[in-house]
This record gives C-alpha cells, structure tokens and sequence, in this order.
C-alpha cells in the first residue's frame, strides 16, 4: 500500500497545475475598462453642419421670402435706406428688430446678402442687401405674413421683394398721417399713424 502513495501524490500534483497556470495567465492578462465616448461624440457632433438661422419659405400672393430660424417671416420697409434704420421708439413694438450674429443660409440664398449695421440706439440689426429686417409682432406662428402690404411700405424680404432695384422700395405712403401748413405763431402737428412712424 505504501508503494501507491508516490503515484497518487503525482496525480494531485498534475491536478494543480492547471489552476496554478490559469492563476498565473488571468495575473498578467492587462485589465480592461469601458471605452469613453465622449471623445468619438464630440468630433461627431464637430462634423455636423449648423442649422440655417435664415431660411425661405413660399406663399401664393407673396413669393419667395425670408423667415428667421423659428419660420417668422422678415420684413423690410421702403421707409428705410441701405445701411440706415428710420423706424425707432414705439414703432419697435410693432416692428421689432431683429438680428442674428452668426448667419447660416442654405444653398438658394448668397450669405454674401446678408450683413448687420449698427443703429442709433446701439443696438445691432441684421440687413438684406443692406436694408434692415425686421419682425411683426401680430406673426406669432410659422407662415404667418401679417405685415405684409401695411401702409403700402412693410413687406415680406425676399430675394425678388427687397432692394432699391425692386418697384415696390418706390412706393411711398402718407396713410394715417396729416401735417398742417405751418403759419406765423402757429406750430406744426403732425399725427402719427398706428405703427408709430
């Protein structure tokens, strides 16, 4: 009996050496972590174009005109000139300003159209071709063209609708408007229409 004893203690032998191999493979095995993301995310995000913060849009009656990033049309007013604002104090209620620093467009307008001018109260403003644009405080949805037509000088911007060329920068309005013929020791009143020019 003493005899089997060397062969038996083999055997325990061999049967410990696969574990003592895995132990020593699994200790020089390098550890593992998730991959981050956050990089291969942010040169992602780097490649995607901006939105267009000026688009177009098309309506039967008007043409082809100009809405901001939120689809609120743009409007121009022949009661300014190229580079300059004339509308200001309250008419800003009704027609507010409207400007955007960084101008993306798509490929159906130039970005070489668009510019910004710096107004009287300090304020920036973007233009069209050098006319300044504005909203329409009635135009609170998408679509909406309110503005356009009023008082024969408001109309929506647009790339056949804007600029000293077209017919319509001529038309003129006196609506809602009246001026006495001044006289000796009599003073000049002048009315002002409802959209506070």
């Amino acid at each position: 009996m003493k005899k089997k004893q060397p062969v038996l203690l083999c055997f325990v032998a061999l049967g410990l050496i696969p574990s003592l191999l895995m132990a020593s493979c699994s200790s020089k095995m390098p550890s593992t972590s998730p991959v981050s993301t956050a990089a291969s995310t942010s040169s992602v995000a780097s490649t995607v174009a901006p939105s267009n913060t000026i688009a177009t849009a098309a309506k039967s009656g008007i043409g082809t005109y100009l809405v901001d990033n939120s689809g609120l049309t743009l409007y121009w007013v022949t009661l300014d000139s190229i580079g300059k604002s004339n509308i200001t104090g309250s008419a800003l209620t009704i027609w507010p300003v409207f400007y955007m620093a960084n101008v993306v467009v798509p490929s159906s307008l130039n970005i070489s159209d668009f510019g910004s001018i710096q107004r009287s109260d300090g304020k920036m403003q973007t233009t069209y071709r050098g006319w300044p644009l504005y909203h329409y405080y009635q135009d609170l949805l998408s679509g909406n063209t309110y503005g356009q037509g009023i008082d024969g000088v408001w109309f929506a911007a647009g790339p056949a609708s804007s600029g000293p060329t077209s017919s319509i920068a001529t038309t003129t309005s006196t609506a809602d408007v009246t001026t006495t013929t001044p006289t000796i020791g009599v003073t000049t009143t002048t009315t002002t229409g409802p959209y506070g020019y």
